[in-house]
């Protein structure tokens, strides 16, 4: 860290002094230097930083729909995922708190229902989802992460939230005003 910080002090000291052609082109590196100096920092102090529930939420939240999205222009089969759309729904009901029975994954999912049922079988051989049976309604079978896939989840998403936080600032930073939605 001290390393970044002297780095990060020398190239504001250098960049006000330069004035030739050469000169320019070393101004243009240390404004380089110095956004990609900003980005680490950015990186060590957010990435360090525990994201509430909320902030994940709405983020795995856009993250499934843009999945969505992408229906609305390409065959669905051509980009179906649905281990991917599994974890992401057990993700964000974790946080919600709620239960999710095997037919909700099925309907949310945009696959063929046996798809879902052997993703899910998959996902539990590979000790990444477990299934129970519901106490209230003895039919339904009630699907949920596993705790070290809990754990992935939670620690995967923060890191696409904190990547997504260091472009928005570099626009902010460039002065760029277009807005990513």
């Amino acid at each position: 860290m001290r390393v970044i910080e002297g780095m990060a002090t020398a190239a504001r000291r250098v960049a006000p002094t330069l004035t030739s052609d050469r000169d320019q082109e070393l101004r243009q590196a240390l404004t380089g230097l110095r956004r990609l100096l900003n980005a680490i920092e950015l990186e060590e102090t957010v990435g360090r930083a525990n994201r509430d529930d909320a902030a994940l939420l709405a983020h795995a939240r856009r993250m499934i729909t843009e999945r969505a999205r992408r229906l609305q222009y390409f065959d669905g089969h051509l980009f179906a995922d649905p281990a991917w759309d599994i974890m992401l729904e057990l993700f964000v009901a974790e946080i919600e708190r709620r239960e999710v029975p095997v037919t909700n994954l099925c309907f949310t999912s945009n696959v063929p229902d046996t798809t879902v049922l052997r993703w899910i079988k998959t996902l539990e051989a590979e000790g990444l989802v477990v299934r129970a049976k519901d106490h209230v309604d003895k039919r339904r079978v009630l699907v949920q992460l596993a705790p070290s896939a809990r754990d992935a989840m939670r620690h995967y998403v923060e890191e696409q939230l904190c990547s997504a936080e260091r472009m928005y600032a570099a626009m902010r930073q460039d002065g760029t005003n277009a807005a990513l939605v």
